[in-house]
């Protein structure tokens, strides 16, 4: 059974619908694979992604959205458009049980006057080798506001974005040796 689910960011839903597009932001539209194009809430948490990165959010006690699969059907600043649907066979990861997901300290990382050039240079001078991030990626998560950037500094190891509500993993790129 489909139920339409409808947040817009001005409602009683705000910090709902706040979670839920950061949540979303991370999908990839265009995939063909289905986990890239859904976003699953368990246990009061919503996860989403495109392979690359991976957005969660925990969700106030008092959202009504119930565990699921939700694919999205319209996303604007504004609106959000999920439909549920159960019929998906598939399971998430449990990303908690795969990365230790830090809880404090990092370096706070915000946008000044909308750009995120101050905290890219940041990223980039923890970095390591021949790693490289996704600028738009960055640009995305910090819309949301300050998060707290942690990393190991290794290859193959993600990047962290935290601000206690929300959570981000990167995965950056390694450049050709």
């Amino acid at each position: 059974m489909n139920e339409n689910t409808y947040f817009e960011l001005n409602s009683n839903f705000g910090e709902a619908f706040d979670s839920l597009h950061f949540v979303t932001g991370a999908l990839d539209k265009k995939s063909d694979r289905l986990f890239k194009t859904i976003i699953q809430v368990k246990d009061g948490i919503a996860t989403g992604t495109d392979g690359q990165r991976l957005h969660m959010a925990k969700l106030d006690e008092d959202t009504f959205i119930i565990d699921g699969y939700y694919k999205v059907v319209k996303r604007t600043k504004t609106k959000l458009d999920l439909v549920k649907d159960d019929s998906y066979d598939m399971t998430y990861p449990d990303i908690r049980a795969l990365f230790e997901i830090p809880t404090s300290g990092g370096i706070p990382l915000s946008e000044h006057n909308g750009h995120v050039y101050n905290a890219v240079k940041t990223i980039c001078c923890k970095l390591h080798g021949n790693i490289a991030i996704n600028y738009h990626f960055i640009e995305d998560i910090l819309s949301y506001g300050v998060f707290d950037f942690h990393c190991t500094g290794e290859e193959e190891k993600p990047l962290f974005f935290t601000n206690g509500t929300k959570t981000a993993i990167v995965m950056p790129v390694i450049m050709n040796r």
